[in-house]
């Protein structure tokens, strides 16, 4: 899709200080060797560098439990009015390492995004109490936020897939997936009490998608920290 190319990154909240943001800036920079627009969707633009420019992250409605766990205002990037012009956009959460180039990743067409290699698939598996203790802290952890959850995938509607796309890296052409921020304005409830977080809502309201290749992106917590079994 010919246009504008940006490498966008949204910044809320105190728990990502200013400075991730300029990092993550200068390291695109160093890893683009083509022009692009690189934009900062926050509610606090103080103290970024010249060069980011900021935007307000667009509305989505959201009650003020929709802006802690589960990172649902990511889904404001798809949003008709986030961007002014037609382009590619790749969009990089705060806490990215970037260790080679970027053009590339910008290449290519349709929505791109984390696949299963890079967060489901663990090269060593956890200990059996683990899997049977991770739906109760998941619990927990929801019901201390105020966000309802289901007891068991079964009590979801069965339209809804399980979650395997992750949104810490993707890419998609600005404006094409605007019936997403729709779905969760119409009825964020639905959605807070049936999906895991924004990316599961993502991945179940995208037609298609395709996964970054294999070992192009991996996860500090899966593929490179020491095993929690050593």
């Amino acid at each position: 899709m010919a246009g504008q190319t940006y490498v966008a990154c949204m910044r809320w909240g105190a728990l990502y200080p200013c400075e991730y943001v300029n990092v993550l800036f200068h390291a695109v920079k160093a890893h683009m060797d083509t022009p692009f627009t690189f934009v900062c969707f926050t509610n606090e633009s103080e103290g970024l560098h010249d060069g980011i420019e900021a935007r307000p992250i667009p509305d989505l409605g959201l009650p003020p439990r929709g802006w802690g766990a589960g990172a649902w205002p990511k889904i404001a990037v798809f949003k008709e009015e986030a961007f002014d012009l037609p382009g590619r956009v790749l969009f990089i959460d705060l806490d990215t390492v970037i260790s080679g180039p970027l053009a590339p990743v910008l290449e290519g067409e349709g929505f791109h995004a984390i696949g299963p290699w890079s967060w489901t698939k663990l090269n060593t598996p956890k200990p059996w109490l683990y899997e049977i203790l991770k739906p109760r802290v998941k619990q927990l952890k929801a019901w201390l936020k105020g966000q309802p959850q289901n007891d068991s995938l079964s009590d979801r509607p069965a339209h809804i897939k399980p979650n395997t796309l992750g949104t810490g890296i993707f890419a998609f052409d600005a404006g094409a997936h605007t019936n997403i921020p729709k779905a969760l304005m119409a009825d964020p409830e639905y959605a807070f009490a049936n999906y895991d977080n924004e990316q599961h809502f993502v991945e179940n309201h995208l037609p298609e998608w395709q996964e970054w290749p294999e070992k192009s992106i991996c996860s500090f917590k899966y593929h490179l920290r020491r095993s929690i079994l050593a």
